[in-house]
């Protein structure tokens, strides 16, 4: 299903209707590049690199073009609810952006810590991982909340986002304790930790829409992080 221009004429309303789906397909994407990730975090290879990258460009033109395609119905009247879906749709596009974003910088950390032959290990691994496996699960949530509207998923991803503020701050202290005991594991240690963290606000938002569609009167997660 692509993105209709001759709809936007004859029914708006519609055309904001259809937009859905394809936002559904960009939110696809960004959950595969953050499975991707999560694979590469553990295993030295580079096919998940270049499958992050190859996604990030299908990401950025669903990005270009649903944006596009929503700015096209600003000259047609439509009525407060409607408007209020359309911005929606926008805050989603962007959320998924920045979730994408966030897996290419995490591919980036991954790949150079593996060129230095630098594997994660131990705690500092176990760590990691579990923090990953949350986060996915997750964007896993938001793309289905999204999808779905699900108030009940909502309220789990909310929850979940608590959790990952506060094990972001356990782990984050722990590493600064145990500093220079393994040289390897500190490389890129905080920035991964912030780019899964990140992940997570995002999501965050996703969910708040959802609860409440008036949610962007308030304060958003900074889009240019």
């Amino acid at each position: 299903e692509k993105l209709n221009y001759d709809l936007i004429e004859s029914s708006p309303v519609l055309a904001l209707e259809n937009t859905k789906s394809i936002v559904v397909e960009m939110g696809e994407i960004a959950l595969e590049m953050v499975s991707v990730a999560k694979l590469y975090q553990t295993l030295d290879n580079d096919s998940y690199f270049n499958k992050i990258a190859e996604l990030e460009i299908k990401i950025d033109y669903y990005d270009h073009s649903i944006h596009d395609y929503l700015m096209e119905l600003q000259s047609y009247d439509l009525s407060q609810k409607n408007k209020q879906v359309q911005i929606i749709l926008l805050d989603t596009i962007r959320d998924y952006e920045r979730i994408a974003d966030h897996a290419v910088n995490l591919s980036d950390f991954y790949k150079n810590r593996y060129e230095l032959d630098c594997p994660l290990t131990g705690k500092v691994l176990e760590s990691l991982t579990h923090y990953f496996e949350l986060v996915a699960e997750q964007t896993k949530d938001a793309i289905n909340c999204f999808k779905n509207n699900d108030l009940k998923l909502a309220k789990k991803i909310i929850e979940t986002e608590t959790e990952v503020d506060k094990l972001e701050k356990i782990y984050r202290r722990a590493q600064l304790l145990n500093k220079g005991e393994n040289e390897c594991n500190d490389i890129h240690f905080v920035d991964i930790l912030s780019n899964l963290e990140r992940i997570s606000d995002h999501c965050n938002n996703i969910a708040e829409n959802i609860i409440d569609p008036h949610y962007l009167s308030k304060k958003r997660t900074n889009p240019a992080m």
